[in-house]
């Protein structure tokens, strides 16, 4: 021991800023230096020549690490916390005798306290920015989900799908009538991704770009590669894209030759620009869409059979407007007020002119609707839009209906309301449909609407035909 002590090694030991403690290899502390009392919060009394399993039992530290190296015989390391509160990790490293018995352990203690706090700091913060960013992210797509007027079950079940594949990079296949919104379902898809919805959105319309024409503007092209071209060459729309969306529409009037070339793209994500020699690599989200039936297009031999299976990963069928009627009037409402503002006009609807454009097949969906409104708006003389402003019969409407046995019922009620026409109508394909699928669950799917929706409208149907009995 005297040997021990008079080594310079103690007053090296003294100049560290780690708290150092010697143990005997009975495990009795016998030196801690001099930083020790500030790195564990205690007193040096409290450990001086007392065993680290006494130190332990009177609760100055709440496990040994000095047991661990006498029962492993190597270096070894525990967390200790000390009776002052402060956290350490604490390394062991036995010294042996000639006989390979443990001499003296030297542990090494290192406050690790304001560590341990910064630690858990971070973790709450990236727990509260994960909560914020959550919360930014469901604020944004509330907001997003404001500009698209969706009432009827199939669009808000269609909303809720394309928010889910958003996430994704899986391509998609818009399908519907034209008129019907695709385009604008493609970007509210864009602007959901969480990866692409700040990177570019660019569209290309397969169908009004000549054939010729359509490769170079879809893949760019290098300096020369044919009489006219840029001698730098060109950029394509699909490196536009790199990194967002790029929007095929009328992906069924695309030629079979490029239909190839895309193919290709899709399955490697490396593009060849026109006349060029070297791929380029690009990270593209594709959205294509079609009012056409594309699985007809591939039994006529006029559309790839394994380009759209690759397009078709993701299909979303967006409904016509008048198999969603309950969509006509929102819409109808979204449209006025919007070209209200865009003209500083107040313009309203009357409710007989509310009642004739339920009616109405809408065969142009949504573009007619909106082109309609806006004709409105910009030709009416009054502020109230009556029926005849809005210049369009619904077919047959002063025949076939009063012909219809359905109609025949309400137009001989002395009220003779459109309102109640309207809503006989509605009745009796609710009333068709549960009969045909065998519940009202699937008939509410089958229409598109709210199971609350059909319950209400079977409810007045029929109380509207007891008060006709009466």
């Amino acid at each position: 021991m005297e040997t021990f002590l008079d080594l310079d090694a103690l007053s090296i030991l003294n100049g560290i800023n780690d708290g150092v403690v010697i143990v005997n290899g009975q495990g009795v502390t016998i030196w801690v230096n001099n930083s020790w009392d500030r790195i564990t919060g205690l007193h040096r009394e409290n450990v001086l020549y007392k065993t680290m399993y006494e130190v332990v039992e009177e609760g100055f530290y709440d496990c040994s690490v000095t047991g661990k190296v006498l029962a492993n015989r190597c270096i070894s390391s525990v967390y200790q916390k000390t009776k002052a509160g402060k956290l350490l990790i604490s390394t062991g490293t036995p010294i042996f005798d000639d006989h390979q018995a443990i001499r003296y352990i030297i542990i090494c203690m290192r406050d690790i306290t304001e560590l341990t706090e910064i630690k858990n700091q971070l973790a709450e913060t990236h727990r509260l920015s994960q909560k914020y960013i959550a919360q930014i992210s469901e604020l944004k797509k509330n907001a997003l989900r404001a500009n698209i007027v969706a009432e009827s079950k199939a669009m808000r079940d269609l909303l809720d799908l394309a928010e889910k594949v958003a996430v994704v990079d899986s391509t998609l296949l818009i399908t519907g009538e034209s008129g019907v919104g695709k385009e604008v379902l493609a970007k509210y898809i864009h602007d959901c991704s969480p990866k692409r919805s700040e990177s570019p959105y660019v569209k290309i319309n397969c169908g009004a770009i000549p054939a010729h024409l359509l490769e170079s503007e879809l893949f760019g092209y290098e300096g020369g590669a044919f009489t006219g071209a840029h001698k730098t060459g060109k950029a394509g729309l699909y490196e536009v894209a790199d990194g967002g969306t790029l929007f095929l529409d009328e992906i069924g009037e695309m030629p079979l030759e490029l239909q190839a070339k895309l193919l290709h793209v899709l399955q490697d994500n490396k593009i060849m620009r026109v006349g060029g020699t070297k791929p380029r690599c690009l990270d593209v989200r594709v959205i294509a869409a079609t009012n056409r039936e594309l699985k007809e297009l591939v039994q006529a031999k006029a559309f790839r059979a394994d380009l759209f299976y690759r397009l078709n990963v993701v299909p979303l069928h967006i409904p016509p407007l008048q198999q969603r009627r309950e969509d006509i009037i929102p819409l109808a409402a979204f449209f006025l007020n919007q070209y209200n503002q865009k003209y500083g006009m107040k313009k309203i609807f009357s409710n007989a002119l509310l009642d004739q454009m339920l009616l109405y097949p809408w065969p142009g969906n949504i573009r007619e609707l909106s082109n309609t409104i806006e004709r409105m708006t910009v030709t009416s003389a009054e502020d109230l839009l009556i029926p005849d402003n809005f210049g369009v019969t619904p077919p047959d409407y002063n025949t076939s209906f009063n012909d219809h046995p359905v109609f025949s019922e309400a137009l001989n009620h002395p009220s003779g309301k459109l309102e109640d026409i309207v809503a006989l109508y509605e009745y009796r394909m609710v009333e068709s449909a549960v009969s045909q699928y065998g519940s009202q669950v699937k008939a509410a799917e089958a229409l598109g609407i709210s199971l609350s929706t059909l319950a209400r409208k079977l409810r007045w149907g029929r109380s509207f035909l007891t008060y006709l009995q009466k």
